[in-house]
């Protein structure tokens, strides 16, 4: 049998404090204050309904909506709480939940249901029999296991002064990603990236972390950056780069095309690219890309006239002979000689989850049949790299309006800033390039067959 702390080890909430909660309750009940006598009230040895009895004798609340206000704090409580994946993972039948909290025993069992914990527990409420050690000496008259849990003191001091093992868990606090975000003025945007974080149990941890921590917010960049300049346009993304681009803008921004093209068929078949592009196209298309040399669209140019938006302007290294000359209508957000050189890490933590397009079929002047590679990524991997934007478009509902009205309110220089230091940030991690080699060797082998 192990034992586990509750909050902030089972389950986190989407803020750091109840506030929210009672901000909601003062609204919604029209009591001025309530706020801040609903914290004077909680003791940090009061219950739940004996917390509500203080304020009733207070004055603060009516007797007659006692019991509702109760019933609705419970219900807000459980609307902002979600999983600690990784912990509620390691949760078997006949564990034990010990918590100090002032809520009673059901409503913390039902939290525990909300946010998907299935066990068959029992749970230990009190308001404070872990932090005065009390509850140890009667756990260790069973046969016990580890305890788990985020407060120093409480999960790890106590039970190890009483001889039970325990292991402490740092707690569902920001990353320093996370917390630069928030200390910019990007709180939402932060809050999101650690509750998605903290949502997921990943096989390949290290992969997901900089997915979530620093992928996701450069796609917010992009996002808001590419709507404010060009949302008058029909915004078309390019695979395989920008599948995960086009799905965060389609959730929290407008409606927006996807579709895969490739520098292979650009180069063997650029009149038939040319009309695949056309025939896919909306009346007015902006064509966006991550990265580019310029040197598809400069052979293409040949053809048509394309309008083109990068995010980086690959200027400093180039796949083609000679560097490309950019046509009139090829744009950028920034360059690699303004933030530094960025590698095919970026590719990858943006991988479709499809092979590249490497020909098409065009039957009496009609576009007939498409062609794919076998993704080079293993599905697993790819997985993990779309869970957070595949995440943050479930949850726009909750983080749309907040997050778009904060990304509202920084310059376009702000936004670029921090998408160069997040995509510079992706490709520092060179370590991972060994653990993608098959990917980053194909992605090498197929540009080089552009330089002869």
């Amino acid at each position: 049998m192990n034992t586990f702390d509750v909050f902030d080890t089972l389950l986190a909430r989407r803020h750091f404090t109840s506030d929210p909660v009672w901000q909601q309750l003062e609204q919604e009940f029209d009591i001025p204050g309530f706020i801040s006598a609903r914290k004077k009230a909680d003791t940090g040895t009061r219950s739940l309904q004996e917390i509500y009895n203080k304020l009733v004798d207070e004055g603060i609340v009516s007797p007659s909506t006692q019991q509702e206000m109760i019933r609705r704090e419970i219900e807000l409580e459980i609307s902002i709480s979600f999983p600690v994946q990784k912990n509620v993972d390691r949760v078997k039948d006949g564990d034990v939940l010990i918590s100090d909290m002032y809520l009673p025993a059901a409503a913390i069992l039902q939290l525990v249901r909300s946010v998907g914990m299935d066990k068959q527990v029992t749970l230990y409420q009190s308001n404070g029999d872990k932090s005065n050690g009390s509850i140890w000496p009667r756990l260790t008259k069973v046969e016990t296991g580890t305890h788990l849990g985020d407060n120093r003191h409480s999960d790890y001091d106590m039970p190890s002064r009483h001889g039970v093992t325990a292991e402490w868990f740092p707690g569902t606090g920001f990353t320093q990603l996370e917390q630069t975000m928030f200390d910019q003025g990007l709180c939402n945007l932060a809050l999101l990236s650690r509750e998605i974080r903290l949502r997921n149990n990943p096989v390949n941890a290290e992969h997901f972390e900089i997915a979530c921590d620093a992928n996701l917010p450069a796609l917010f960049m992009l996002a808001e950056l590419i709507y404010r300049e060009k949302q008058d346009r029909d915004i078309v993304f390019l695979g395989r780069d920008c599948q995960l681009l086009h799905k965060l803008y389609n959730a929290y921004y407008s409606t927006a095309y996807y579709m895969p093209f490739s520098r292979k068929i650009a180069f063997d078949q650029p009149e038939d690219a040319v009309a695949y592009l056309t025939a896919h196209s909306p009346r007015n298309p902006l064509y966006v890309d991550i990265s580019s040399t310029g040197g598809t669209w400069a052979h293409l140019s040949q053809y048509a006239e394309l309008d083109v938006l990068v995010a980086i302007y690959s200027d400093v290294a180039f796949y083609t002979p000679e560097r490309p000359v950019l046509p009139p209508k090829f744009s950028y957000l920034t360059s690699n000689s303004e933030i530094g050189q960025t590698n095919l890490l970026i590719e990858l933590f943006n991988c479709g989850n499809h092979g590249h397009l490497s020909k098409i079929d065009v039957i009496d002047g009609t576009l007939m049949r498409s062609h794919y590679g076998v993704p080079e990524l293993p599905t697993e991997l790819i997985q993990e790299l779309h869970k957070p934007v595949s995440q943050a478009s479930k949850l726009s509902s909750i983080y749309a309006d907040a997050v778009r009205s904060e990304l509202q309110k920084f310059d376009t220089t702000f936004l670029k800033g921090v998408f160069s230091n997040m995509a510079v940030y992706i490709c520092n991690q060179r370590h991972l390039i060994d653990t993608a080699k098959g990917f980053l060797e194909q992605e090498t082998q197929y540009l080089d067959q552009f330089t002869k």
